[in-house]
């Protein structure tokens, strides 16, 4: 009674969980649920769109899927940590070589079918006024990634060995490079199950097999997406592909989730310790102009410190955005109307501020 429009119209909200996406996409289609709460893959958009009464909605997401590294550890990052100042981020050339080994655009038009666009930043084209249109886009590149690996004055400088003759894999390690802490055994990207993302588990296989073809014996370890998260949290992994970010601490219900201060949460060296920093980004350049975007009043200002700090995590390289996908969202209108689709979800405060009974109409005689 308290709420400044009055009470929603609705009891309450019932959560069910299905095991598969086949019997989610069955329950909307049965009446059994109104809403997929969650983006529904492209390949399941043709049984949906003949279903009476059910809308799907595409939007553009606004935050990308990434490739974390543990830039605590070496070879990815830094020695010492926490390093005093760039010089000791001695991981910078390796991961130099790795962005020239993603294959966004298979990513987008083979596994996302089209339903999406390569990240190049960390902000949204689609997120008005903030993206930074103008950061360098590394082109994908075997024999550019190999070079950088080979040079004396990169790869060499930072201890990593030449690419001896052979396969390299997890069984045949001898024909890998040494990598400093690992030698030539395999290290792990953790990728989610193909059960709870089948598009990012492919796209974990994808990179793991760009590496070893120059070199590098990556192994793609699909996991649970729960122990990613707990891994990320406790700072306890070597790479990992993450769907996107968690949303702003202080916008739970996405009235405002385009806001790119996710930039200081996520990459600002304050949240190294125990923040969403979960990389261990720590960059003095960095750290001043997020500072900086937090003090600006005015738009404009803002802006550019926002667009700086884009083309700071570009060239530091402490992640790879992969690619932005579309999010789908499949709803009943029989039951319900009055959806309202607020920054990328319709599932959020003005949705349940608004949603109430369809109208009934007699029939006809």
């Amino acid at each position: 009674t308290d709420y400044a429009f009055g009470p929603p119209k609705v009891d309450g909200v019932r959560f069910l969980v299905y095991k598969t996406t086949q019997l989610l996409v069955l329950a909307l289609k049965t009446g059994e649920i109104d809403l997929i709460l969650g983006s529904v893959m492209p390949e399941f958009h043709p049984d949906l769109q003949g279903a009476p009464s059910i809308i799907l909605l595409e939007v553009e997401d606004l935050l990308p899927a990434v490739m974390h590294f543990n830039l605590r550890r070496i070879p990815w990052g830094y020695a010492p940590y926490p390093p005093p100042d760039r010089t000791a981020d001695s991981g910078f050339w390796l991961r130099q070589a790795i962005s020239h080994l993603l294959d966004k655009q298979t990513m987008v038009s083979a596994l996302l079918q089209g339903h999406g666009r390569i990240a190049h930043s960390m902000v949204s084209p689609a997120n008005d006024g903030w993206v930074n249109n103008s950061v360098p886009v590394p082109p994908y590149d075997l024999a550019l990634a190999r070079a950088i690996l080979d040079d004396p004055a990169k790869g060499g400088a930072a201890g990593i060995g030449l690419d001896p003759p052979g396969d390299c894999s997890r069984d045949t390690p001898a024909g890998c490079r040494s990598l400093p802490r690992f030698g030539t055994a395999f290290f792990e990207i953790l990728t989610p199950q193909a059960d709870y993302d089948p598009v990012l588990a492919s796209v974990g296989a994808m990179i793991a097999d760009a590496m070893r073809q120059v070199g590098l014996n990556a192994l793609s370890r699909p996991t649970a997406w729960g122990e990613i998260l707990n891994r990320l949290e406790s700072r306890d992994f070597e790479l990992a592909l993450v769907l996107r970010p968690e949303q702003h601490q202080l916008d739970p219900w996405t009235l405002s989730r385009g806001d790119p201060d996710y930039l200081f949460d996520h990459f600002h060296s304050s949240n190294a310790a125990g923040g969403f920093n979960a990389v261990g980004f720590w960059d003095a350049e960095f750290d001043g102009i997020a500072g900086a975007s937090r003090l600006e009043l005015d738009f404009m200002p803002r802006d550019w410190h926002v667009r700086r700090a884009q083309g700071v995590l570009v060239e530091r390289l402490p992640v790879m955005p992969l690619y932005f996908r579309n999010w789908t969202w499949a709803y009943r209108v029989d039951r319900f109307v009055g959806w309202e689709l607020v920054g990328t979800t319709v599932f959020n405060y003005w949705t349940l501020q608004g949603l109430e009974e369809a109208p009934n109409p007699a029939p006809v005689i």
